[in-house]
This record gives structure tokens, sequence and C-alpha cells, in this order.
């Protein structure tokens, strides 16, 4: 059901937490019967969307340490904005999601967060990597776009940027 989790990051994206199951399933083309026997709640539903995030992060990330180029760091860059908006303090407070699910989610965004000051430290020359206002400001940014409309043309600027940096 990646479909389900591609358009509930998606829907994220868009509008925040505004966005109700039986939406998404009529979007995707799916009962709510289906839903509920897929995920019998919510939460399990959002567990199921974390886990495909951070898949698609670390296919970003493998990519990018294969063939390291513009193109696969727009996509890392997109993959770990979506991972920092999903695991959000605001996503949490307005899902009211578990203290358990919540930290189980903090605990994979630290260690994405973790990955990738790693990957772009070892991409970018320590005469970048070494203000401690790149990574910063580079959360901050990604953060800030999650949930703009233009966020593709912006990431694009963005990552070529960022690219002619890149050892």
């Amino acid at each position: 059901m990646d479909r389900l989790d591609a358009l509930a990051i998606e829907r994220l994206r868009e509008s925040g937490v505004k966005f109700t199951v039986d939406s998404l399933c009529k979007e995707a083309k799916c009962s709510k019967k289906t839903f509920y026997v897929l995920y019998p709640s919510k939460g399990d539903f959002a567990k199921h969307v974390y886990q495909y995030a951070y898949a698609q992060y670390e296919a970003a990330a493998s990519s990018f340490h294969e063939h390291p180029s513009r193109e696969t760091l727009e996509h890392l860059l997109s993959w770990a904005m979506d991972a920092m908006m999903i695991t959000s303090q605001t996503t949490f407070n307005l899902y009211s999601m578990s203290a358990l699910l919540q930290k189980a989610a903090l605990q994979e965004r630290a260690k994405i967060k973790t990955d990738f000051v790693t990957t772009l430290s070892n991409t970018f020359p320590p005469s970048v990597t070494d203000h401690r206002s790149f990574f910063y400001a580079l959360e901050k940014t990604l953060v800030a776009l999650s949930h703009e409309k233009n966020r593709e043309a912006i990431l694009h600027d963005l990552s070529e940027v960022l690219a002619k940096w890149m050892r």
C-alpha cells in the first residue's frame, strides 16, 4: 500500500494534518474497510507511513552515496525534509499520537539527522561544513519548505547551489 503512504505524505506536505482517512481512501481508490483491515488504527497507519518515509530516505541516501550529483542530492534533500516534517512536534501535537509512537519516530528522526549531517560532511569541503550555521540553516530551510506549494522548484534551485560546493 505504498500508494496510501505516498498520498499521506503528499497530503501532509500540502495541508498538514487536515485530511481524513475517508478522503485519503477516496483518492487512493481504496475502501475504508480495506484501510482498517490493513491498519487497525490511525497509529498503525502512521507507523507504516513513517517506515515508508524512512525507507525512501535510506534509498535516496544510498543513491546519493553511489552517484553524488545534483539530482541525487535534490532527492536526498526532499526525503530528509519529508522525514523531518512528518516527525515534527507540530505534527504530533495535531495528531495526538501516543507517547510510544512519538518516541520511536523521534529516534528515527535523530538517526536520519545524524546520517544526513554525516553524508553532507563527507560530500562538502570543511570550508562549507565547518560553519555551524550551515547545517542549522539547511535544516530550518528544509522544515520551512516542507509545506510550500512550489517546493520542487525551490529544492531544485537549492540543490543546484549546493551541488557547486560538492567535492
